[in-house]
Order: C-alpha cells, then sequence, then structure tokens
C-alpha cells in the first residue's frame, strides 16, 4: 500500500509506536520525542487499527442522477435539440436544485443525444 507522501512516520515507525505504547514500554509524550512528531500524530497512531493511511477519496460517488431526473433532462432535450447541457442545466435547476452541464452531458451520451454526435453524423466528419 502507498504511504502519503508527506507523512511524518513509516509504516515500520507507526507499527513500533502501536507496540511500544499498547505494551507500555514507553509513554505517548516520549514516543513524540523520539519520533520528533506532535504528540497529535502519536495519538492518532496509536488509536488507530492499521498503520496504514486512509483513504482520502469520497466513500461514495456524489453522482446524484434520479430517474425524474433522467427522464426531465431527455424530455427537455427532445422538445429542444438545439439547446446544450450547460442551457438544459439553468432551465432544471429550478425543479432539480443539483442539475449541472456534467450530469447532463453525462445522460445526454448515455442516450446518444450529445449534438456532437449528431452534427458529426449530418456532415459525415469523423
Amino acid at each position: 500500500m502507498k504511504q502519503h507522501k508527506n507523512a511524518q512516520l513509516t509504516i515500520a515507525q507507526r507499527r513500533l509506536i502501536q507496540e511500544l505504547c499498547s505494551s507500555g514500554k514507553a509513554s505517548k509524550s516520549e514516543l513524540a520525542r523520539r519520533f520528533n512528531v506532535n504528540r497529535k500524530t502519536i495519538n492518532r497512531w496509536v488509536n488507530r487499527d492499521s498503520p496504514f493511511d486512509k483513504p482520502s477519496g469520497p466513500k461514495e460517488p456524489r453522482r446524484v442522477i434520479t430517474p425524474a431526473y433522467r427522464k426531465a433532462v431527455i424530455a427537455y432535450r427532445k422538445s429542444h435539440p438545439d439547446r446544450g447541457p450547460k442551457t438544459i442545466a439553468y432551465h432544471l435547476k429550478a425543479e432539480f436544485s443539483f442539475a449541472n452541464r456534467g450530469t447532463i452531458h453525462r445522460i445526454l451520451q448515455q442516450e446518444g443525444m450529445n449534438n456532437r454526435s449528431q452534427k458529426e453524423k449530418k456532415s459525415g466528419v469523423h
């Protein structure tokens, strides 16, 4: 597993801190002085189950594509085929506060309704 590039302690040092503190061979203050880190850092590694870094990314993806939202995007695009994701997002914002052009673009691509592919098909450009 990769270690964070700004980590103050190596995996081996973290394991040693956990071992020394749990066995009572050294206090947290002594460990902080010995490894030249803040006592809060020692507390962090003593209280964790694993000496590895926790993932820093989101726990769940933040994509909000409800069936009603998808239907609204498709319906708006069918009634206004010349309008792009930015305009569609602007008009759907009142009904769906989370409407954004990225999600709309993704929906249009999934449905094969994006302007670029339609224009390219008409003009014969690939």
